[in-house]
């Protein structure tokens, strides 16, 4: 059934390519050509990368760290309003509802070490080279040692809530502040410490990893537009006469039978 269903598939794209080659005059031909060289241009144009390089500025640091808080408290929401539609009760206690203010406002507050602590000149070591593999190779660089570093403050952190025998980190959110003992707290204070960094890396890989899907996207929309052209001048050149008709009365056969399969299934 696979192999019909592409065989017909192919069969109306030929004969919707060769139907325009006859049914446009030779101003709309050429009105769609251009159209196509448009699109192929405008993508050719597209530099993702670059765009980068307004936030290897203070105040664009300053609107990367508050796109992560944004982000947070939209994941947050949207969290809490499952639960709520879900029938279930909110998945967070009043000690949890402490740590996310407090958590927000430290992210907030530690805006300027974003770019004291060398939030630009990250940005800008990332853009020393704007071709897509050595940006790829600098944002590589990035993420290994970001989420080694927060990997390895994160176990310190689930190890020593195994030893002072508190619950999961990650479970504090769930607690009452009555049910809130020292251990607790002291885990509490360890995930308020590592939120503004985690803010930071979060959206910054968000942004990169973006750029560098809109440059891998841009090239194969150019490649796919070189093909699907050259196709579509082929199949009007070759696709004439007999050919022509050939196509089209295979085509009609071909969804006939689809029919008849589909009726007997």
């Amino acid at each position: 059934m696979i192999g019909l269903d592409t065989l017909l598939a192919l069969g109306i794209l030929v004969n919707i390519v060769k139907g325009g080659d006859l049914l446009l005059r030779p101003s709309q031909r050429r009105k769609v050509q251009s159209l196509f060289e448009r699109l192929h241009l405008r993508l050719e144009a597209q530099r993702p990368i670059e765009g980068l390089q307004r936030l290897a500025s203070e105040r664009g640091q300053r609107r990367l760290m508050l796109v992560g808080i944004g982000e947070f408290l939209l994941v947050v929401g949207a969290d809490i309003s499952l639960d709520i539609w879900s029938g279930g009760s909110a998945t967070i206690g009043s000690f949890g509802v402490l740590l996310c203010s407090g958590a927000i406002l430290l992210s907030v507050l530690s805006r300027p070490l974003v770019t004291r602590l060398g939030g630009p000149k990250l940005m800008s070591w990332l853009l020393g080279d704007l071709s897509v593999f050595a940006f790829l190779r600098r944002f590589a660089v990035v993420f290994i040692a970001g989420i080694t570093v927060l990997g390895m403050y994160q176990a310190t952190l689930w190890g020593a809530a195994d030893l002072m025998g508190t619950v999961d980190p990650f479970d504090t959110l769930e607690l009452p502040l009555e049910k809130v003992g020292p251990g607790t707290l002291v885990v509490g204070v360890g995930l308020l410490v590592a939120w503004p960094p985690f803010v930071y890396f979060w959206i910054l890989t968000q942004v990169a990893g973006a750029a560098l899907s809109m440059c891998v996207l841009t090239r194969l929309g150019g490649l796919l537009l070189k093909v699907v052209r050259a196709l579509a001048w082929r199949l009007a050149e070759y696709n004439q006469g007999a050919w022509a008709a050939l196509v089209l009365g295979t085509t009609v056969v071909l969804g006939l039978l689809r029919l008849i399969l589909t009726g007997a299934g």
